[in-house]
């Protein structure tokens, strides 16, 4: 090739590439008339700089030349993002499919994406799926019976509840979190069963440190709260708390300190225990029946909750 083809060659790539550059400019300028709103899935990482944060809502068009998308972050523009980088700020799509990914998927992956969900859940506070993915977080993802505690922060942190983030505290924190749900849901779908774990953790000792009398007060005080709630849909729930709280106070007075207690009347709490757990292994409730079958099974092979427990399988 001699140097006059040479230099044409360079010429018509600066020209192409010229031309490419102002072209992509008119895209981002004609696309401004159809923008939309998006939620940024993670910081975008260019050449060792950082833009944006997870969560953050920033303006997108569609860029149908290549396939892609235009997002605007602060004062930058970035082209030819794919769909993985933002999700849609559309109440129609985004509460849906955010639905979906607490229910779904893994729980890591959920602790990951939690500045995400957060902004969309305070994007959209009235919309229907809010309180799905509240019940979801808590009752069904083991936000509570699992000690998920991140998982709750995804709706409010302890900082926000203004409750101490320490060990001890973490009782009220779950309180807190369902009495929050109480003041957003009054009339909520999952009332009973808020309204009883707010009072379980408002009201669960600590520690029972071996004492039958802590271990019989927990279950008098579950059953005052059933006979004034003889109506809730958590009533079941409840139930399997006094019989599991009676179990125990029997194993304090079998294999600890009587504290003055009558040996004796530890007998009595095991038999108030299995009547219970009887009754409850013919609920319709799959998992309050079969709950309730575990629990039999280890009584009757001797196996303990408490003290020195060795019982099998989820039993408690």
């Amino acid at each position: 090739m001699n140097s006059k083809s040479s230099i044409m060659v360079v010429f018509l790539t600066l020209f192409v590439y010229i031309s490419c550059l102002i072209y992509a400019d008119n895209v981002i300028a004609g696309d401004q008339e159809s923008t939309l709103k998006a939620f940024l899935m993670f910081p975008f990482e260019i050449q060792g700089k950082s833009y944006g944060k997870s969560g953050q809502i920033v303006n997108y068009s569609e860029n149908k030349v290549r396939n892609g998308y235009i997002i605007g972050i602060d004062d930058k523009k970035f082209g030819n993002i794919g769909s993985y980088g933002i999700i849609p700020c559309d109440p129609g799509f985004t509460m849906s499919w955010l639905y979906l990914l607490v229910s779904r998927n893994e729980i890591f992956e959920i602790i990951q994406m939690k500045d995400l969900i957060k902004s969309i859940l305070s994007t959209f506070p009235s919309h229907p799926l809010y309180e799905e993915i509240f019940a979801v977080l808590l009752l069904e993802r083991g936000g509570y019976k699992y000690g998920r505690l991140d998982l709750l922060e995804i709706i409010a942190s302890p900082e926000e509840l203004k409750v101490s983030k320490d060990e001890k505290s973490e009782d009220k924190y779950i309180s807190a979190i369902c009495e929050l749900y109480l003041k957003k849901f009054p009339d909520g779908k999952y009332k009973d069963i808020f309204h009883w774990l707010s009072f379980y953790f408002a009201n669960k000792p600590y520690e029972i440190e071996g004492s039958p009398k802590v271990a019989i007060e927990q279950a008098q005080t579950y059953e005052q709260y059933l006979s004034e709630h003889k109506e809730s849909k958590a009533s079941d729930e409840i139930k399997l708390k006094i019989a599991e709280s009676y179990i125990i106070a029997y194993e304090c007075l079998e294999y600890g300190e009587s504290e003055g207690f009558p040996k004796d009347m530890g007998r009595n709490f095991l038999e108030k225990s299995l009547n219970l757990y009887r009754e409850l292994a013919e609920n319709s409730d799959l998992k309050i029946r079969e709950s309730a079958k575990i629990a039999l099974y280890n009584i009757g092979h001797g196996k303990r909750i408490y003290f020195n427990p060795n019982g099998w399988h989820l039993w408690q």
